[in-house]
């Protein structure tokens, strides 16, 4: 994902989904002073990357974040924030070699919620089917990440529209349809097995802990 300056990240950056207006830049500036965001320097500019915005509890659209995914250029020079004092080390993002692209039908849980989008949802309009679209905008997000911390953000943001969409559907539905067994007994684990993946295996909530431990 490309690296964004002050400017260029407070143009699509909100502190809400619901929000009317973006953040400042003045107000990014400060967050990046308080190493709210994980930042780099490249040359004489200070860059910010907009993975960290959203871990920080910013609000970044779907169609934004795939622009800035898709986008390889660099950004315009403009007036950087400088995160930290002089004499002292900027927090940067480390990441491994990245690996080559692949096409995201090689995702398995990807597929499988997208064929129950097109054969259940495709014709139908409401928030149940917006939650399920966020869910695939963010599994493809997280699937051409390349640093483990920013994809586990990307597919646990995957989850959370997941739930949204079981919790919608649960309020307006009389009986228990056969896609909303599949959302919550298919779906739902692959995602989290991509979210455990990229932490490295951690124990999630509800799992058995070690016998001998605390």
């Amino acid at each position: 994902m490309r690296w964004l300056t002050a400017q260029e990240l407070s143009k699509i950056a909100k502190k809400s989904q619901d929000a009317e207006k973006t953040v400042p830049e003045r107000t990014i500036r400060h967050m990046a002073l308080q190493k709210k965001f994980a930042t780099k320097k490249e040359g004489k500019h200070w860059l910010i990357d907009p993975a960290s915005a959203l871990r920080a509890g910013l609000y970044i659209s779907p169609e934004n974040l795939e622009s800035l995914q898709l986008r390889k250029t660099e950004p315009a020079a403009s007036s950087d924030p400088t995160p930290t004092e002089q004499g002292s080390s900027a927090s940067e993002a480390t990441s491994k070699d990245p690996k080559k692209y692949k096409m995201l039908g090689e995702l398995g849980v990807y597929n499988e919620l997208k064929s129950l989008y097109r054969e259940k949802l495709s014709d139908k309009e409401g928030p149940v089917k917006e939650a399920i679209k966020q869910t695939l905008y963010h599994l493809g997000l997280g699937f051409y990440e390349y640093p483990q911390v920013n994809k586990a953000e990307y597919f646990k943001r995957a989850r959370k529209h997941l739930v949204g969409a079981i919790v919608e559907d649960d309020l307006v539905s009389t009986s228990r349809s056969d896609w909303r067994d599949q959302l919550e007994n298919s779906i739902m684990p692959g995602i989290i097995g991509l979210i455990r993946k990229q932490e490295g295996g951690k124990r999630g909530r509800g799992q058995p802990k070690v016998k001998g431990k605390d």
